[in-house]
């Protein structure tokens, strides 16, 4: 049988909040995909085939089939019958269903398989599907990382978690205005204005994203020499970050003074390599998944962490929105 958390980060955050609001449970308005899915997943009354199933678009049915090992062709009906006849049957039915389900074929090296798309019926335009499992792999792979090189610092969960979630947000930070440089280029080929003027700040932040100055950028801080005094380096680059941006501002960390050059440099490289284009709200996911494991590896219940947090939890949604 599929786990509960499994089968709802399957489904896209549209059909979470549908549920959350069906099913009357209290979840903040701006929560994450990943906060929706531990709303749900606390609900201990839902049953998948009464409450899920039946809410569930054509695409997302046969990512649910393709979770299960049963075959994922067929018309929605069709996925609908088979799953719900999975979540019903004993447990011997089940091995026997998942046995005859058809084996997919290995991808070639040369053409591997497409990823699953979604349409967005706003945009005309194509977006993948959150892939789950990849983004699972890389919360576990991340925190195993941050949390061992906690050991050799001598902090408490609760003393070292802001300044890691400070980087991993420096790393969003990043991201998205690498990505709104890239829309105003290919909006200024195509011949078309630009928004927000000709002040290249305002016109980030018209794309939705924070204006990041040099000294604030990620990738700078991972060129920076080893035996400089790294610490205050990523201090400046929060300070940085939250003058250009008066949404964010005093919201930052500026503790990494704390931390020894070799620390520094292992959580910027751990954190280098975050993938935010895998799946949806990937920074979100992480970012609370980072929250939870930091709560229960201080043996609280991960109140204290959300309370502490709530300015992060705040610039969040501003990076989001960027205005």
């Amino acid at each position: 049988m599929i786990r509960k958390r499994t089968l709802f980060e399957c489904l896209e955050k549209k059909t979470l909040r549908k549920l959350v609001n069906s099913l009357e449970l209290t979840v903040r308005a701006n929560a994450s995909h990943q906060g929706l899915v531990n709303a749900l997943v606390a609900k201990r009354v839902i049953k998948p085939d009464l409450h899920v199933l039946p809410v569930l678009s054509v695409v997302e049915l046969k990512a649910v089939c393709d979770v299960a090992e049963l075959s994922a062709k067929g018309k929605k009906a069709d996925l609908l019958a088979r799953l719900m006849d999975f979540y019903q049957a004993s447990p011997k039915a089940v091995s026997q269903a998942r046995k005859t389900a058809p084996r997919k074929a290995k991808p070639s090296a040369e053409k591997p398989p497409s990823p699953v798309k979604k349409i967005n019926k706003n945009s005309n335009r194509e977006i993948r599907m959150p892939d789950f499992k990849n983004i699972q792999e890389l919360e576990k792979r991340l925190w195993n990382a941050a949390d061992e090189l906690r050991a050799n610092t001598g902090l408490t969960s609760q003393e070292y978690s802001r300044p890691v979630l400070g980087l991993i947000f420096l790393r969003y930070a990043e991201y998205r205005y690498e990505l709104a440089k890239e829309r105003m280029a290919a909006n200024a080929e195509g011949g078309r204005k630009r928004r927000g003027g000709n002040d290249i700040k305002t016109a980030i932040q018209a794309e939705g994203a924070m204006y990041v100055p040099d000294d604030a950028l990620f990738s700078n801080l991972l060129k920076l020499p080893e035996d400089i005094d790294l610490g205050k380096a990523v201090n400046d680059a929060m300070k940085a970050l939250e003058t250009e941006n008066e949404a964010i501002k005093d919201a930052l960390p500026k503790s990494f003074t704390v931390f020894d050059n070799a620390i520094l440099v292992s959580l910027l490289k751990n954190f280098a390599n975050i993938r935010f284009d895998i799946g949806s709200d990937v920074f979100g996911r992480i970012y609370e998944y980072f929250l939870t494991e930091f709560a229960r590896s201080e043996g609280q219940g991960g109140g204290e962490f959300f309370i502490m947090s709530s300015t992060f939890l705040q610039s969040k949604c501003h990076l989001k929105k960027a205005a």
